[in-house]
């Protein structure tokens, strides 16, 4: 719930009280200063070193080479590979376009010219946690530049 939120229940509560504006304000204040979840941009400078290189996620058991045009990730545990073309919408966010995969089984459910969007929510040291946003589900990940 954002402060907008809470504003819009705060004034359904206070309609029938004396005090509506300086309490709303005072409640919001408090409310907003609180807000712990509250995500900052990272700065385009923070994502040039992660747009192109190779990945793994936390127990390397998935690997990832991106290039300026071309993704390709590996399940390690099964072999499978999925291509995809890079779009850089700006240096923290890209779409992915599905174009084919190794694996004939594909769990994913990916098929040719499925789009993915992606974008990097933190930086620390090497790794990267990124949401990408596919079929109206999101999902949130971590990986790790290999060095």
């Amino acid at each position: 719930m954002n402060c907008n939120d809470f504003v819009k229940i705060m004034v359904k509560y206070f309609r029938f009280t004396k005090l509506k504006l300086p309490v709303l304000f005072f409640i919001c204040v408090l409310y907003a200063c609180n807000d712990t979840k509250k995500q900052t941009a990272l700065h385009p400078k923070q994502c040039t070193s992660f747009k192109e290189g190779t990945f793994y996620n936390k127990n390397k058991t998935y690997k990832i080479i991106r290039t300026a045009n071309n993704q390709v990730e590996y399940d390690l545990l099964t072999n499978a590979e999925y291509h995809f073309e890079v779009h850089w919408l700006y240096d923290c966010a890209y779409n992915l376009t599905f174009k084919h995969s190794t694996n004939k089984a594909d769990t994913f459910a990916l098929k040719q010219n499925d789009l993915l969007r992606i974008q990097f929510i933190e930086i620390i040291d090497n790794s990267i946690t990124y949401e990408v946003d596919f079929k109206n589900d999101r999902y949130k990940s971590t990986i790790y530049l290999e060095e």
